[in-house]
């Protein structure tokens, strides 16, 4: 790679203010609706960036360049796109290329933008690393938009000091939708909430179910907050997925036949043989195959059922699956054919919120079912989702078993022993929950 393709990608180095003329930078500050995620706990050391199409990943390493230039030597920072890169020997060759003839000593940062697409990546970031090019002073930001090329990568990088930084950046949760639109409420973790906490902010209500019916339509996207869902702006996502689906030697026809089959379940428990029932497919270990490759590539993720008293996780009993956000709502309707129901969709979006915090499971003894169960802290918490205009006293009981239990809602309020009545707008709202949210591995 020739020393003008690297300047072409990094016009800082020769003027500072360079970039604010990037494509990116200038669309990002073109939006009536801006958000920049937060990344502040990132210090040196390597970390990867998983996240799906289009959550704004260029956009926020661009960001983080103009933020950094108040801080480093123009020519500490290096930024390249690896798309049209065809191999690893040219990879390694770009950053040879810059560390022998641009840059200065340590302390660095690398922007590796598109890296993962190339087989082998991480023996490139391993060398640098093992051969001392890359110091322990230098921070290094991995990113690609296949979550699959990442995971596989990063298991080939222990000890090179990814440990802890591995992170998926998501779509913008329900509490930062609101901030967008100007309603800033506190943030309060799952533990902690009680009756005063809740009361305080209920006068917000009317404004939080409007803002969260509009969150049902749009999803966390920023391009789609800001331009809305339209015909073209579903067809782009779904060459986008399509695309990473090809790109791993899978069938985007069979992964829709599964999403579709998924979505007719409508949020209730199955097992893999029932959706290989409903599909063209086989056998129930490729759609096992499938399904574990949509939750790789954040469009599903598939929860399993578990036990209260005691808590026991039951790995070969029925699934659950979910869909990730809203915006894939309208996508794979289209492929089933079907509707889903709006309680569903509620049911989704919470379970999204209530993932990015922890492992979650459903409880179903056959008489009793509970939407989610959580073990945080040594508590068992139980999460249900009610989203009609009316609450039995049977859905309190269900709830009394765990430690602490919520019964989320249209837009009853009440507290009752240990269970936490209240709408689920302001639970979303005020869960402290954000798009960075870091791999967990226990």
């Amino acid at each position: 790679m020739d020393n003008i393709e690297l300047l072409k990608f990094n016009p800082w180095w020769e003027r500072k203010n360079a970039i604010g003329e990037d494509k990116h930078i200038r669309e990002f500050e073109t939006k009536k609706i801006k958000y920049y995620p937060d990344f502040s706990n990132a210090k040196k050391g390597i970390y990867i960036i998983r996240g799906p199409r289009q959550v704004g990943k260029t956009t926020f390493l661009k960001l983080n360049i103009k933020n950094s230039l108040d801080n480093y030597d123009q020519r500490s920072i290096l930024y390249f796109s690896f798309d049209l890169v065809k191999d690893r020997e040219q990879a390694y060759d770009v950053i040879k290329n810059y560390l022998e003839r641009f840059a200065p000593a340590p302390p660095r940062k690398f922007f590796l933008d598109e890296i993962t697409g190339i087989k082998g990546w991480p023996n490139i970031i391993k060398l640098l690393v093992d051969r001392g090019d890359i110091s322990n002073q230098d921070t290094v930001f991995i990113s690609g938009s296949n979550a699959l090329d990442l995971w596989h990568g990063s298991e080939m990088l222990p000890g090179r000091g990814i440990e802890g930084n591995e992170y998926y950046f998501l779509p913008c949760s329900f509490r930062t939708y609101t901030k967008l639109f100007q309603v800033d409420l506190p943030g309060i973790s799952l533990l902690k909430y009680d009756k005063d906490f809740l009361k305080a902010h209920l006068t917000k209500l009317l404004t939080l179910n409007k803002l969260f019916f509009n969150y049902l339509e749009t999803g966390g996207f920023m391009s789609v907050i800001n331009e809305g869902v339209n015909e073209l702006m579903l067809e782009r996502y779904i060459r986008w997925i399509e695309g990473d689906i090809i790109k791993i030697n899978r069938s985007p026809i069979l992964a829709k036949e599964i999403l579709g089959a998924i979505l007719r379940k409508k949020c209730s428990q199955f097992s893999f043989e029932a959706i290989k029932k409903e599909t063209k497919i086989g056998s129930h270990n490729t759609v096992i195959d499938y399904s574990e490759m949509l939750d790789e590539l954040l469009i599903t993720k598939h929860i399993e059922k578990a036990t209260i008293d005691p808590f026991e996780i039951l790995h070969r009993k029925e699934k659950k699956a979910y869909l990730r956000d809203p915006l894939l709502f309208k996508i794979c309707e289209s492929w089933a054919k079907s509707n889903l129901d709006e309680s569903c969709k509620v049911e989704s979006v919470v379970f999204e919120h209530l993932y990015r915090l922890t492992d979650v499971y459903f409880y179903n003894d056959g008489k009793k079912e509970v939407d989610f169960v959580l073990k945080t802290n040594n508590k068992i918490i139980g999460v249900e989702v009610k989203w009609q205009n009316t609450i039995s006293s049977f859905d309190y009981l269900k709830l009394k078993r765990f430690d602490s239990g919520f019964l989320l809602t249209k837009d009853k309020f009440e507290i009752k022993d240990n269970v936490i009545v209240c709408p689920v707008s302001l639970f979303l709202a005020t869960l402290d929950v954000g798009e960075f949210v870091k791999r967990r591995f226990f």
